[in-house]
């Protein structure tokens, strides 16, 4: 029971996120008309990523207790930008089957390990400000979480570049390279 209403929302946030990926790319498509897939794609990818630069900048201000947030915003943003890259390639995502690649390729691009990488600056800060307040440094102590912004912010944009690079080489790469050799073959 839970898993079907839970399939149910992805479904219709799914049909909600196709419509407006189709207004991001035809707006991109009708401003660069000569531009090629791939840049259309890196376009799409930097425009995530600056939703990104900003969540990690301020969810790294406030520390360990809104990485929670920021992890959710990531999250919703590669899945956008898979979607977004999708509907950029021409692609049909409200099937069942689409939906399992759309989690597919997030599930490539998000692993534990990055997850782990994108909390450390914020735990790393945290503990930094507790041991140097505890030796009397509480000013030093403070501003390293602000040190910690520019890390949050990288890590957060590799993380959308990376699912913009793995759905890329899903939807034109490799569909591209099949194509290739089935006309060899012919």
């Amino acid at each position: 029971m839970r898993w079907a209403f839970a399939e149910e929302r992805f479904e219709g946030w799914l049909l909600a996120e196709v419509g407006r990926a189709r207004e991001r790319v035809r707006e991109l498509k009708s401003r660069y008309p000569s531009a090629p897939t791939r840049e259309i794609a890196q376009r799409l990818i930097d425009g995530k990523k600056r939703w990104a630069s900003t969540g990690g900048a301020l969810s790294s201000l406030f520390g360990f207790v809104s990485l929670p947030a920021d992890l959710a915003l990531v999250a919703y943003l590669q899945m956008s930008l898979i979607v977004d890259v999708a509907v950029l390639c021409g692609r049909n995502v409200k099937s069942a089957r689409a939906r399992g690649e759309l989690l597919d390729i997030f599930r490539e691009a998000s692993t534990v390990a990055q997850t782990a990488r994108r909390a450390s600056p914020k735990a790393t800060a945290r503990l930094a400000e507790r041991l140097f307040a505890a030796r009397g440094f509480a000013l030093a102590g403070r501003v390293l979480p602000v040190i910690a912004t520019p890390l949050t912010v990288l890590l957060n944009n590799r993380d959308i570049q990376i699912a913009g690079d793995e759905a890329m080489r899903f939807y034109e790469v490799i569909p591209r390279a099949v194509g290739e050799l089935r006309a060899r073959n012919e």
